[in-house]
């Protein structure tokens, strides 16, 4: 007898067949497999005559009949044996699962003809926020088909709510807790509300909103790089009339311009403020370098415009090479030296 193993006497090995019987024993018997929660975990086994040898698995099941079929179990909480095992497409498989397949939807779920999902949970009596889930309404539009629950809050409105809505957090109220919170937001910023300047909808309205957020409320994301590092907003535009201040100072915004601090260090004020293009506001970050120029603060860019001489010639001399500016400046472009 040839000392072989096994799977490599048969001259089958690495074909569609044994991929299937090696794939079918990992998930039923090695812990680390991906699946092996859904199979081995739950007590999927695999018959002994299969388990013996890959030549016995081969006799019962025959050859793949097309790469569009695998190996199937045709009851799920059944073992892996002749008479249980079958090729099969992979509609069949979808079908035949105790959980959908995306974009494939079930006999037996029954959304469309008004029944319930097939992961149906019934959540009448529980609480999500302010919600108080009042009754099962019916199921949404669509393939996902999730349950509409109605729901009252605590103010006394009704309305019907998605199911995922209540159980992920995205709703909490009909909307009075939103109003609420805003209003103390806007208390202790002493900001006026229903002020109707007919100008909410505007680029100028919101410059200033996103303005004061990024710089006063905690939540906002960009708070870290502003707020927190002590950049606030002037008390005239903060006041009862601050976005009318903020528009009679900075003026109608122009076309492709926003909001920009001429001192990136600086607070929001209206000596401190302009409508500037986004290739400007690049120039006029923390990280853009500057350099002393006859008693000016100049960029690269502006100091190439300056002087005449190529920004790629001033980026190696100041930048790579380290010389001062006055040498950078005055030394001829055309004139090379031997490396010291």
């Amino acid at each position: 007898m040839s000392g072989k193993p096994l799977e490599l006497r048969h001259g089958k090995s690495h074909t569609p067949e044994w991929e299937a019987w090696r794939a079918m024993l990992k998930r039923c018997y090695k812990p680390n497999t991906r699946n092996y929660d859904r199979y081995g975990g739950r007590g999927i086994v695999v018959c002994d005559r299969w388990r013996e040898s890959f030549q016995n698995f081969y006799a019962d099941m025959g050859p793949k009949p097309s790469s569009r079929r695998s190996l199937h179990r045709k009851n799920n909480d059944g073992n892996y044996d002749p008479d249980n095992c079958e090729w099969a497409l992979p509609v069949v498989q979808a079908n035949n699962r105790s959980y959908p397949r995306r974009n494939i939807v079930r006999a037996s779920r029954n959304v469309r003809s008004g029944g319930r999902p097939y992961n149906f949970s019934d959540l009448t009596g529980k609480r999500f926020g302010r919600w108080l889930i009042v009754g099962y309404h019916g199921n949404a539009a669509g393939r996902s088909g999730g349950a509409i629950w109605l729901c009252r809050c605590d103010c006394g409105n009704e309305r019907p709510v998605k199911g995922k809505s209540l159980t992920s957090g995205h709703s909490n109220s009909c909307g009075c807790l939103h109003k609420e919170i805003m209003a103390e937001w806007c208390s202790l910023n002493h900001i006026k509300r229903g002020k109707t300047h007919n100008l909410s909808r505007t680029r100028e309205y919101a410059s200033w909103n996103q303005m004061i957020q990024r710089c006063h409320n905690p939540k906002n994301p960009t708070y870290e790089r502003y707020g927190a590092k002590g950049t606030t907003v002037c008390d005239r535009w903060r006041g009862t009339e601050g976005f009318t201040n903020f528009l009679a100072d900075m003026g109608p915004c122009p076309q492709n311009h926003t909001l920009d601090r001429k001192s990136s260090f600086g607070n929001y004020e209206p000596g401190n403020c302009r409508w500037a293009t986004d290739g400007e506001q690049r120039l006029n970050q923390r990280r853009t370098k500057r350099f002393a120029y006859k008693g000016e603060e100049l960029t690269l860019p502006e100091l190439a415009a300056k002087t005449g001489i190529m920004r790629g010639t001033l980026r190696f001399r100041l930048v790579n090479q380290g010389w001062s500016v006055e040498r950078a400046t005055t030394q001829d472009p055309k004139e090379y030296h031997r490396r010291t």
